[in-house]
């Protein structure tokens, strides 16, 4: 066991250790400071009525998201600073020989560095409202708003904190590591987020745009949740970020046990590594292979201007390999890496072909996909350049006998849809085709929505029967 004193004498020693960067870390915030003076200043100067100023004072003490990037910034520098020693031999012998439980100093680190950013958000809270009760425009709003904004920057810090301890921890070189911090906040918001509708408009003639899909993967991230934690529309509330809020500290709860759990657990003698769970080193490339090789593919085909969709097939093998092998040369810190590793290679591009055949193949039915009428509430018809110009019920969908005959004509519509789009990309789309949005409205509650191609005669039956 440590006595307290040398407990004390630790959180003494780390902070005095790493002096420069806890500096660095303040200026930033210094600097947000001298921002928000010269803000208050010119809203002062830009308004006449003493009402509007502080409406518009209170308005830059929300929650703000260039505050947040200050707040993942200091996050990201002081958890490398405190962790580097992880990835020195020397370093870590001295430290895992020190007798104090391992678990004991994580703590320290961590609630020092926490103690350090909440110091500095208060300061810049206290600040904020010394500036503004001076001018005379501090309100309750305002000092509500700060309060929350404290709340958001230190959830936002302890979220991206833990995320990058994580990274150190797992890793036994810091260029490996911030490599892994990028990698696990942009690996599901934007990798796995885009890869659906990336493949279904390649694949699919009938896919439609839906923004909505795959919106919870935007909550797998410290980066993507600070973001919804800090966007708002007419004024920031609690209760529209209540469930931002839940997921940050869902997140920061996980991650603080693994970062615990792996802490405990790293190999001393990982260090200098790049990684210090070899174990791992598989899962993680083939996850990362898969999405790549994919995304070449995508890529050289519409660099193609989207002429052969084989294109895509030569994309994936470039794409994987290259992927495959210099995630191996980072592994191993070695050129002769990019030839390893070859069975492993196979099975993430199998992988990924797998993926890419499903759609190629439409073996789920996407473009042929028609609701049966008894599942069908309404069906909603616009087209793409004169929506506007429905009016009437006819814009909230038609429903009972009209909805019945509309099925009908969509039937012949979705087996000709093929043939139409080959013919409007072969020859332009001219006068004789026009793009509609179906919604399908079911009585399960959910909608869905198919672009098609209709030729002159198909488009004039389908309005006749909408607009009887």
């Amino acid at each position: 066991m440590t006595s307290n004193l040398s407990f004390c004498s630790l959180r003494r020693e780390n902070l005095k250790s790493r002096l420069g960067i806890i500096l660095v870390v303040g200026f930033i915030f210094f600097a947000y400071m001298i921002h928000f003076l010269i803000s208050v200043q010119n809203i002062s100067n830009q308004y006449d009525n003493a009402k509007d100023i502080r409406k518009s004072i209170t308005s830059i003490s929300e929650p703000r998201m260039i505050v947040g990037v200050y707040a993942i910034l200091a996050a990201v520098l002081l958890a490398v600073s405190s962790f580097r020693y992880l990835h020195s031999k020397k370093e870590t012998d001295f430290y895992h020989s020190l007798p104090i439980r391992r678990r004991t100093y994580l703590y320290i680190i961590m609630t020092n560095d926490l103690l350090v950013i909440a110091f500095y958000i208060l300061l810049l809270s206290v600040f904020q409202c010394v500036i503004t009760a001076a001018v005379g425009y501090f309100s309750p709003s305002f000092g509500r708003n700060v309060v929350w904004s404290f709340i958001c920057y230190i959830s936002v810090f302890t979220a991206t904190y833990a995320t990058m301890v994580f990274a150190m921890v797992l890793t036994g070189n810091t260029f490996v590591s911030l490599l892994s911090f990028a990698m696990l906040s942009s690996y599901m918001p934007v990798m796995l987020r885009n890869l659906y509708p990336c493949l279904a408009s390649v694949f699919y003639r009938t896919y439609c745009e839906n923004l909505e899909m795959g919106g919870f993967l935007s909550y797998l991230s410290p980066v993507s949740l600070a973001n919804k934690l800090f966007t708002d529309y007419n004024g920031w509330t609690f209760k529209e970020h209540s469930q931002a809020f839940t997921v940050i500290w869902v997140w920061i709860i996980v991650m603080c046990m693994l970062d615990f759990i792996l802490f405990e657990r790293r190999p001393s003698e990982m260090a200098g590594k790049a990684m210090a769970f070899p174990k791992a080193n598989a899962v993680i490339r083939i996850l990362l292979v898969i999405p790549i090789s994919i995304y070449a593919g995508i890529y050289l085909y519409s660099a193609s201007f989207s002429s052969i969709k084989t294109w895509i097939a030569a994309g994936m093998v470039i794409g994987g390999f290259l992927a495959h092998g210099i995630i191996e040369c980072i592994y191993r810190f070695d050129i002769r890496g990019l030839l390893s590793q070859k069975r492993q290679m196979v099975v993430s591009l199998a992988a990924a072909f797998l993926l890419v055949g499903i759609f190629w193949t439409d073996i789920f039915g996407y473009d042929i996909y028609l609701p049966e009428s008894g599942e069908t509430e309404a069906v909603l018809i616009d087209e793409n350049y004169i929506s506007d110009g429905f009016w009437g019920k006819e814009r909230e969908g038609v429903s009972g006998e009209t909805k019945k005959a509309v099925l009908n004509t969509l039937q012949d519509v979705v087996n000709e849809n093929d043939k139409n789009s080959e013919d409007c990309d072969r020859n332009g789309r001219g006068t004789e085709y026009s793009f509609y949005t179906i919604r399908y409205r079911l009585k399960n509650g959910r909608d869905k929505r198919r672009v098609y191609v209709l030729d002159s005669k198909l488009e004039d039956r389908l309005m006749s029967e909408v607009f009887d």
